[in-house]
């Protein structure tokens, strides 16, 4: 595997910790690379954007996932064989609430600040709603009736609900995915689905997410995935 952090690219093994209780619930990621612990805290320390992905035989990225939301380096540990491994960590909501409203923020003002982020959230679009997964509501499993069209913070993703249903365990989308749609863009890029329409063609230049890769259409009017016609597409470097 291979990680790009601001632009610079090395072999790296990335393994995602999920909610991580020993930094105080923050969902982290450990990124074990063959350097030294110095080199490893210039290269995360500040960073704006970092990804992963692999290298099929002839060069081409596959599964690109980008990671950049895990923006605080929480832990370096050095292992004394030659590889150190870096804890990143994604800000908790209660972290990003504090830092909307300052810090003089209380439970009420966060709250009420919760609320009024979801408010916002119902206007936005698929692009922009996309880019913004914390500022939609995560399912509660209390019962409640979901309508159709709802959107839901569902580990990071923004997901629709696709009809009528009910908050239960049975109906979330890892149990009931029939249930659930995704939005036709992800982090702001429009997915290529398996059939483009003329009216849904892709604009020369334009990106699209396609297998967890972000490619760049190199035609005009371009109604052909990556695999149909690979010379309509280059992956975005």
């Amino acid at each position: 595997m291979m990680i790009r952090v601001d632009g610079k690219e090395m072999a790296a093994r990335v393994r995602s910790r999920g909610i991580d209780p020993d930094f105080g619930g923050k969902r982290t990621i450990t990124v074990t690379m063959e350097c030294t612990a110095e080199e490893a805290k210039a290269l995360f320390s500040g960073c704006k954007n970092w990804q992963s992905y692999q290298l099929t035989e002839d060069g081409t990225q596959i599964k690109l996932q980008d990671h950049s939301s895990y923006e605080t380096m929480l832990q370096v540990q050095d292992h004394l064989d030659g590889t150190v491994s870096v804890i990143m960590g994604k800000a908790t909501q209660e972290e990003l609430l504090t830092l909307l409203a300052g810090d003089a923020v209380t439970r009420s003002s966060a709250k009420a600040l919760r609320t009024a982020m979801e408010t916002a959230a119902v206007s936005l679009d698929d692009k922009v709603a996309s880019t913004a997964p914390e500022m939609f509501p995560r399912l509660k499993q209390d019962g409640s009736l979901i309508k159709a069209g709802t959107r839901f913070n569902i580990g990071g993703v923004v997901k629709r609900a696709a009809v009528d249903l009910w908050d239960t365990a049975e109906n979330a989308p890892d149990k009931a995915p029939t249930l659930w749609e995704d939005l036709l863009f992800k982090d702001g890029v429009r997915m290529i689905p398996d059939v483009i329409t003329a009216g849904t063609a892709f604009a020369k230049g334009e990106e699209g997410w396609r297998k967890g890769v972000i490619y760049v259409s190199l035609i005009d009017a371009n109604v052909w995935t990556p695999e149909a016609y690979p010379a309509g597409w280059g992956v975005k470097e």
